[in-house]
C-alpha cells in the first residue's frame, strides 16, 4: 500500500505523482531496527556506546540520527505538497473564472512560474530519492545464517547497504528544500488571491477560458478514423488537407474559360472578354499570366497573342503603341513610325492589322491609375476586336475589379486560399466581421510562407473555438510583410497551437522531442504505452486509461499539425509518425527554458552506445534504478549480464526488446513488479521463465516472430510465424492483463492452459497460436476461453499450425452444455489455417467488426456474402489462399461500410463490383500472379486509389479510372 499524493504543480504539471511508502508495524520494527544499526556502527567508528545508550543531547531535533527522521520526513514533505498543491489548483482556478481580475504583471507571473517549475523538479527529486531508499533497503542473511548471531563487521543479520546512507542525508536535504520553498512564496508575495464573486461575467470568462484549453476527453480522436468519419469531420479534415496549388489551379481555369469561344456579346456590352487577375498579396499575377499565355491549348484558341508590361508612369498611346509593335513584322518600322505622332493613325492601324484575327491581349501590372482603364476600353472599343478575342489583366488594384465589371475574376493569393479554410474551421459564433478581418491579417502577416499558414488552420481545426482576444494577440505576435521573418512566424503559429493543449499533452510531447532525434520517426502505438508508463499522462474519469488518454493526446498533435504521420496502415490506421524539424527545434529549446529533463526513460535508436554501457555495470545507488522505460528495439549485442542487471531496474514500466538478438529471458525478469509492458516482438524467445507469471502488474504481453521469405514479394512470399510457449499460472495475472499477443499452445497441457486465458477478464487483445498435429481439441478449448472474454475481448488473432485430421477435426460447433457467447464488441478479427472450415456462424452477430484479415482458409462465394452483412466492417484484407474461387463479387447492398480492400497472393483473376456494393470504398490494393479483368470501378462514387501488383495490361483499369468523376490515383507496379 502506499500513499499517492500529486504535486504541488497538480495543474501546471500534472503528470508529476509522489509515492510514499505507507506505515505498517512490520515496517516501523524494520525501520527501527536499521537505524539502531546505522547508529551502533557510527558509535563504533567514532569510539562510543550503542545508540541504546545515546543522550538526550544527541537524539534532539536539531541533529537527529542519520536515519531516526526519515519516515517522519516523509511525511512533512508529504503534508507540504498537499498545502502547495491546493495553492496552485486554487491559483488557477481564480485565474480561470475571472482572467481579467486575476492578472498580475508580467513580473509576478514569471515569478510563480519560476516557482512552480522549482516545485515541479523538488517533487521528482522527492519521489526518486524515497523510492531509492526503500529499494535498498536492509539485505537479510540467507540460509543458516539467518539465525546466526555474527559480529556487525562480518555483516549480521541485515546490513545497511552504505549508498542507503547517502540516500538518506539526501532526503534530509530535501526536507530542507521544501521548507525553502515555502518560504520563497511568502517572500516574494505569492499569496492566495481571494475567491472571485460569481457573476454573469465571471462565468462567462470560465466558458471562455475552458475553449481556449479543451479538456483532453474533448480531443478528437488519433487520425484514423474514430469519431471524425461523419460528413462534417470528413468535409473540416479536407479543408486541412489541400494543398495551395493556386497556380496550377488558376490556370486550369482560366484556361479552360478561355477555351470557350465568346458570341461578342459579353458583360458591358463589350465585344471581347474581359478577365482580371487579382494578385493583393505577396504573390504576383504575371507567373499565373504567363502560364495561361504559353499552354498550346491558348494558342490554339487564338490568331494573335500580344503581352505588354505596363511601364510607370502609364502612358496610354504608350500602351498601344507597344501593341502595334508586337503586330507588326520587323520590316514595316516605317509604319511605326509614321503613327508615333498621330494617336487616330494608330488605332487605325491597329484595328486593320486585328481584323478577322481573335486575339488574346494580356496587360501586365495595370492599375486603375486617373481613370486609366476607361481610356483603355474606349480606344478597345474603337478598334472593334474580333469576336471571342479576350483581355486578360493583372493588378494588385481591388478597385480596377469594380471599375471594369470584368467576366471573370481570378484571385491569385495565397492568403485568399487559406482564408476561405479558416473561416470554414472556425465556430459560426466567432465569424463576425471583426474575427474574419483579424484571421485575414494574421494569413497576410504570414504570407508567403505556407508552412506558417498550414500550422494556423491546423490550430483552428484543433480548436474551432478560438476567441477574438486570443487571435488578436497572436495577431501582434505576428511579423509585418515588411519584416519577412517567416521563421519567427512560424515558431509564433507553433507556440499558438501548443500553449493551447492541456498541460499533460505538453509534458508528453516535451520528452517526445527530447528523447527522439530530428527527422526520426516512432510507432504510435509505442509512443502511447511509454507516456503512460513514465506517468506523464493520467487516466481520465473513473473508466477511462492511461493508454486511452494518452491516444487522445496523440490525436490532438495529429490534428494541430505538431507530429506528422510518417506510415499509413492498409486501413488508415497512422502507423509511425515523425515530428516536422522546425517543431522539433522549437519544442527542444521549450523544454530546455522549462528545465525540463528527461528522465526515467532511454531509446536504443538514440543512445545505443550509452545503453550498453549503462547496463553493463549498475551501481546500487544509480539513478539509472529509477528507469521506467527502456526501449532496446533493434539493439543488437546485448549479453546475459546486460538482461540481468535490467532485472535491477525495480521501477521499470516499459521494456522493449523487439528486434533484438535476445533469445532467452532472464530468470530474474519476475523481480520488475512495476512492469506494464514487455515487447519481445521479432525475437528468438522460445518460452518464458517459471516466475513470469508472477509480474502482476503487466498489461501489454507482445511476442511472436514473422520470417518473410527474402524477397520481398506480397504475391509469392510464404510466411512461417513462430511465438513462446504460453507462460505457466498465466491466470494469476487477469487483474492487470489487457494484450496477450502471441502465445502458442501446443496439445500437451492446451485445457489447463487455455482454461487460465479464460479468466483473463480483462483482455482486450489476444492472439493464440495452436500448434500440434492434432489441434481440434486445443481449438474447442480455445473458443471456451473466447466464449468467457465475450465481455472484454475487442481484437481476436487465431493461428492454427497444422490442419485437423478426421480424428480431430477443426470445427466451430460447440456442446450444448456449454453454449457459446460470441465476442459483441471484437472489433478485429485475424484467422489463419482453418482451412475447409469456413467462417465462424457467429460473425454476422459482430456488429462492432470493422478489420477482418484472412489467410489460408480457402474461402467460398457463400462465406464473401456473410462478410457483406457485416454493416461495421470498414477493412477486408484476403490474403495468401484466403479464396478458393478465382472470381469475386460483391454485391448489391453489401458491405456498406468497407473502405479498403487489399487482396494479395491469392488465385483471384476477375474482380466484380455491382451496382450498389460498397458505397464507402476509398482504396483498393490488389497483388495477384494472373489478372483478366476487374469491373465496376464506376459504381464506387468514394473510391480515391487503386494499385495494381503483378503482370497485367493496365491500359483498361487506366480507362476506366480516367472516367471516374473522382479522378482517384492509379499505381501499377509490374
Amino acid at each position: 500500500n502506499t500513499h499517492h499524493v500529486r504535486s504541488p504543480a497538480h495543474l501546471l504539471f500534472p503528470s508529476i505523482t509522489i509515492s510514499f511508502p505507507a506505515t505498517t508495524e512490520k515496517e516501523t520494527s524494520r525501520l527501527r531496527y536499521t537505524v539502531e544499526r546505522e547508529m551502533d556502527e557510527a558509535s563504533r567508528r567514532a569510539g562510543g556506546s550503542s545508540s541504546r545508550d545515546i543522550s538526550p543531547a544527541i537524539c534532539d531535533e536539531t541533529q537527529p540520527p542519520l536515519a531516526a527522521g526519515i519516515q517522519r520526513d516523509a511525511n512533512f514533505i508529504q503534508d507540504e505538497m498537499e498545502v502547495m498543491n491546493g495553492f496552485v489548483r486554487h491559483l488557477a482556478r481564480t485565474q480561470q473564472l475571472a482572467p481579467s481580475a486575476g492578472h498580475r504583471d508580467d513580473q509576478d507571473n514569471d515569478e510563480v512560474q519560476a516557482w512552480a517549475r522549482q516545485v515541479r523538479d523538488l517533487a521528482g527529486d522527492s519521489r526518486d530519492c524515497i523510492n531509492l531508499y526503500r529499494h535498498t533497503g536492509p539485505r537479510r542473511a540467507k540460509g543458516l545464517l539467518r539465525y546466526v548471531q555474527m559480529p556487525w563487521f562480518l555483516g549480521g543479520c541485515a546490513t545497511i547497504p552504505r549508498s542507503r546512507s547517502t540516500i538518506a542525508k539526501r532526503i534530509r536535504e530535501l526536507k530542507v528544500r521544501v521548507q525553502e520553498a515555502g518560504e520563497r512564496r511568502l517572500r516574494y508575495g505569492i499569496v492566495m488571491p481571494p475567491p472571485p464573486a460569481i457573476t454573469q461575467t465571471s462565468t462567462t470568462m470560465a466558458m471562455v477560458s475552458s475553449s481556449r484549453r479543451p479538456p483532453l476527453d474533448n480531443f478528437q480522436e488519433s487520425e484514423d478514423g474514430g469519431d471524425n468519419d461523419d460528413e462534417r469531420g470528413v468535409f473540416r479534415r479536407a479543408l486541412i488537407d489541400a494543398e495551395p496549388n493556386i497556380l496550377e489551379e488558376g490556370a486550369a481555369e482560366l484556361i479552360a474559360w478561355l477555351g470557350k469561344k465568346g458570341d461578342g456579346d459579353e458583360a458591358g456590352g463589350r465585344p471581347f472578354r474581359l478577365t482580371v487577375i487579382l494578385a493583393p498579396d505577396d504573390a504576383e499575377g504575371t507567373g499565373l499570366a504567363q502560364q495561361v499565355y504559353q499552354d498550346p491549348s491558348v494558342s490554339g484558341v487564338f490568331n494573335v497573342k500580344v503581352w505588354i508590361t505596363i511601364q510607370r508612369p502609364p502612358i496610354l498611346w504608350q500602351i498601344f503603341h507597344d501593341l502595334l509593335c508586337q503586330l507588326l513584322p520587323g520590316q514595316n518600322q516605317d509604319m511605326l513610325d509614321d503613327t508615333s505622332s498621330d494617336n487616330m493613325k494608330l488605332l487605325w492601324s491597329i484595328r486593320g492589322r486585328l481584323e478577322g484575327r481573335r486575339v488574346l491581349i494580356v496587360l501586365d501590372d495595370l492599375d486603375d491609375y486617373a481613370g486609366l482603364w476607361d481610356q483603355i476600353r474606349i480606344a478597345l472599343n474603337f478598334i472593334s476586336l474580333p469576336a471571342g478575342s479576350a483581355i486578360m489583366v493583372t493588378t494588385k488594384d481591388d478597385g480596377l475589379v469594380k471599375s471594369s465589371s470584368p467576366d471573370k475574376v481570378v484571385t491569385y493569393s495565397l492568403v485568399d486560399f487559406f482564408f476561405k479554410r479558416a473561416v470554414a474551421l472556425v465556430t459560426s459564433n466567432f465569424q463576425d466581421g471583426d474575427v474574419r478581418a483579424i484571421i485575414r491579417s494574421i494569413l497576410k502577416r504570414c504570407d508567403p510562407d505556407v508552412a506558417s499558414m498550414k500550422m494556423f488552420l491546423h490550430a483552428l481545426y484543433g480548436n474551432p473555438n478560438r476567441t477574438k482576444q486570443e487571435l488578436e494577440k497572436l495577431q501582434e505576435s505576428l511579423c509585418s510583410e515588411a519584416d519577412d521573418d517567416s521563421t519567427y512566424n512560424l515558431k509564433q503559429m507553433v507556440m499558438f497551437s501548443y500553449s493551447d493543449m492541456p498541460r499533460q499533452c505538453q509534458m508528453c510531447f516535451l520528452h517526445l522531442c527530447l528523447l527522439l532525434p530530428q527527422d526520426h520517426s516512432i510507432r504510435r502505438t509505442s509512443l502511447v504505452r511509454r507516456w503512460a508508463a513514465q506517468g506523464l499522462i493520467s487516466a481520465e474519469g473513473d473508466h477511462g486509461s492511461a493508454e486511452a488518454a494518452a491516444e487522445r493526446c496523440f490525436g490532438a498533435f495529429v490534428s494541430r499539425g505538431l507530429i506528422c504521420p510518417a506510415d499509413i496502415g492498409d486501413a488508415g490506421k497512422i502507423k509511425t509518425c515523425v515530428v516536422p524539424p522546425p517543431v522539433h527545434r522549437l519544442i527542444t529549446e521549450v523544454a530546455e527554458e522549462e528545465n525540463v529533463i528527461s528522465v526515467g526513460s532511454m531509446i536504443c535508436s538514440a543512445h545505443l552506445g550509452d545503453i550498453k554501457r549503462c547496463l553493463g555495470s549498475l551501481p546500487a545507488s544509480s539513478q539509472l534504478l529509477l528507469l521506467k522505460v527502456l526501449d532496446l528495439e533493434g539493439c543488437k549485442g546485448l549479453q546475459k549480464r546486460h538482461l540481468n542487471n535490467i532485472c535491477k531496474l525495480f521501477m521499470l514500466k516499459y521494456l522493449s526488446l523487439r528486434n533484438t538478438d535476445v533469445s532467452a529471458l532472464p530468470k530474474r525478469i519476475h523481480k520488475l513488479q512495476q512492469l506494464e509492458t514487455l515487447d519481445i516482438r521479432q525475437t528468438k524467445i522460445q518460452a518464458f521463465p517459471a516466475d513470469f507469471a508472477k509480474l502482476l502488474m503487466l498489461k501489454h504481453l507482445l511476442a511472436g516472430r514473422a520470417d518473410l521469405s527474402p524477397v520481398k514479394d506480397t504475391i509469392n512470399s510464404k510466411e512461417s510465424f513462430s511465438t513462446p510457449r504460453m507462460p505457466r499460472g498465466i491466470g494469476a495475472m487477469r487483474r492487470n492483463l489487457e494484450i496477450l499477443s502471441h502465445v502458442q499452445v501446443s496439445r500437451s497441457g492446451s485445457e489447463l492452459m487455455l482454461m487460465d486465458v479464460g479468466q483473463l477478464l480483462k483482455v482486450r487483445k489476444l492472439g493464440v497460436v495452436l500448434h500440434g498435429k492434432k489441434v481440434g481439441s486445443s481449438f474447442k478449448h480455445l473458443l471456451q476461453a473466447i466464449s468467457k472474454l465475450h465481455k472484454c475481448l475487442h481484437s481476436l488473432s487465431i493461428r492454427i499450425g497444422h490442419p485437423g485430421d478426421e480424428t480431430d477435426p477443426l470445427t466451430f460447433s460447440v456442446d450444448q452444455e456449454n453454449p457459446f457467447s460470441p465476442p459483441k464488441f471484437l472489433q478485429s478479427l485475424y484467422i489463419s489455417g482453418l482451412t475447409g472450415v469456413g467462417l465462424p456462424p457467429w460473425i454476422t452477430e459482430l456488429h462492432q467488426l470493422a478489420k477482418i484479415t484472412l489467410r489460408d482458409t480457402s474461402l467460398t462465394d457463400h462465406a464473401i456474402r456473410l462478410l457483406g452483412k457485416l454493416t461495421g466492417l470498414r477493412c477486408l484484407r484476403l490474403r495468401q489462399m484466403s479464396y478458393a474461387e478465382m472470381k469475386i463479387t460483391f454485391g448489391k447492398e453489401e458491405f456498406p461500410s468497407l473502405k479498403f480492400l487489399i487482396i494479395e497472393g491469392s488465385d483471384i483473376t476477375n474482380i466484380i463490383f455491382e451496382s450498389g456494393a460498397a458505397p464507402g470504398l476509398e482504396k483498393i490494393a490488389w497483388g495477384f500472379k494472373s489478372m483478366q479483368f476487374i469491373s465496376g470501378i464506376g459504381h464506387l462514387p468514394r473510391l480515391k486509389e487503386l494499385e495494381l501488383s503483378g503482370s497485367c495490361n493496365p491500359d483498361p483499369v487506366k480507362q476506366a479510372v480516367a472516367a471516374h468523376p473522382n479522378h482517384p490515383v492509379f499505381k501499377h507496379n509490374a
